[in-house]
């Protein structure tokens, strides 16, 4: 056997691992929660919690061997640069700022992994994507029938029996994820979180699904499974109660009847404008019932007055914040990686990161995002990556109103997913 032949023998076993590697990411993802939950409860956690992450650096540190023994430079364009720009950034603050080294890594962990990941796995080709998608919506379907089994059939105190608590506590590290989150000043109506720590990171995570089952329904041999996966994730979308995932997933249908305009006949024209009318019609009357009716189930969905009263509160620190720093606080220093610490939240996904780097950090992560939703609108005649720009619109969006991003399991799996390139692909 020559050297040529000796490189490709391992390169291939390396492709074989990284195979493996993004199906464990893909399945159980979406469990980590919950594992993590019902390990803690049996003394099993320690260490455990950074699986995901040791995952991702597994696949990117095999991409990388695979680059040198095939010498091949990782070929880099805007987009790419742009990320690591971003990454500069935060390294910047590592050495400036005043917290626990820990805090930083949480902020990278949330602000920067994901990207950095979608910069490895582009650089590679993925002949087998179609069994990793496979195994991704099987885990989904499991996912997705469990939460709502859970918001609406099983006992509330269901989860207890695997370490979840009976507390209404958020941000606290000190105990165990809730078995029910009640809806605002409700004792009855439990949330849909499925196997997520909370209604909005499981939201985000079905918004991905049903952008990732969009191309199913252009097959006839598919449309039918398509059809109810995306169904099951709309019902539980409803039962997440998230305005804000609510508000994401309304602009990503509207994203996608602007883009199917001229590939519908005026009749279909016609009705969908009826049904969208009708929408927002009821849309206007429930709003106004639940604003004129306190004592309702209706307000107590939509008002929610705690919960919108803690918005407006975090939004206004946050902007305060950035009046007093305009060049950040530091990585981690804000957003959901902060509630190990000082917990400064904004309840805006934008201002927290102009919080964490400031106002020139803020302006890349735009200019990054800008960059991808390009370069899936150039390609949304694949139904794959238009049901990932969907998916990114409606992520976008919620991330106005609260820490969209926060979810590594969507994350992650987002960006992966966008990188992807099959093989035969230039």
């Amino acid at each position: 056997m020559n050297k040529s032949e000796s490189t490709d023998r391992v390169v291939k076993h390396l492709q074989n691992l990284r195979f493996a590697s993004a199906i464990l990411l893909a399945v159980l993802s979406p469990f980590h929660a919950f594992l993590i939950t019902w390990l803690t409860a049996a003394g099993l956690s320690n260490g455990i919690a950074i699986w995901r992450e040791v995952i991702v650096l597994v696949i990117i540190t095999l991409i990388s061997i695979e680059l040198l023994l095939k010498r091949r430079r990782p070929t880099l364009d805007m987009l790419d640069l742009t990320i690591l720009l971003f990454a500069l950034i935060s390294l910047i603050w590592l050495p400036i700022q005043k917290t626990p080294l820990s805090q930083w890594i949480l902020g990278v962990r949330y602000d920067i992994m994901p990207f950095i990941f979608f910069i490895f796995v582009r650089q590679a080709t993925w002949p087998k994507a179609g069994v990793i998608f496979k195994y991704f919506l099987a885990s989904a379907a499991l996912v997705m029938i469990f939460g709502v089994l859970h918001a609406l059939i099983l006992p509330r105190d269901f989860l207890t029996y695997f370490g979840y608590s009976t507390s209404q506590l958020f941000f606290d590290h000190q105990s165990a994820l809730s078995a029910c989150q009640y809806l605002e000043f409700t004792d009855s109506v439990c949330r849909a979180t499925s196997t997520f720590g909370g209604p909005t990171r499981f939201g985000t995570y079905l918004i991905l699904v049903i952008g990732l089952c969009i191309p199913l329904i252009k097959s006839a041999r598919t449309r039918q499974f398509g059809t109810s996966m995306i169904l099951i994730a709309m019902l539980n979308i409803v039962l997440t109660y998230s305005r804000s995932i609510w508000i994401g997933v309304a602009a990503g249908t509207l994203l996608l009847l602007f883009v199917r305009r001229n590939k519908v006949s005026s009749k279909k024209k016609r009705a969908v404008g009826l049904v969208v009318g009708a929408i927002v019609l009821f849309g206007v009357l429930i709003s106004g019932y639940a604003l004129t009716n306190k004592d309702s189930l209706l307000q107590k969905i939509i008002v929610r007055e705690v919960s919108t009263g803690e918005h407006i509160l975090y939004l206004k620190q946050g902007i305060e914040r950035l009046r007093e720093n305009p060049f950040g606080s530091g990585v981690g220093t804000v957003g959901p990686a902060s509630t190990r610490y000082n917990k400064a939240l904004t309840e805006n996904w934008f201002l927290q990161i102009s919080g964490e780097m400031g106002i020139p950090g803020l302006a890349i992560f735009l200019t990054m995002l800008y960059l991808f939703f390009e370069k899936l609108w150039i390609e949304k005649r694949d139904p794959i990556k238009l049901g990932l720009l969907l998916s990114l619109t409606a992520i976008t969006v919620t991330g106005l109103f609260t820490h969209s991003f926060e979810e590594t399991t969507t994350a992650v799996l987002l960006m992966g997913v966008v990188g992807v390139r099959v093989e035969g692909e230039v």
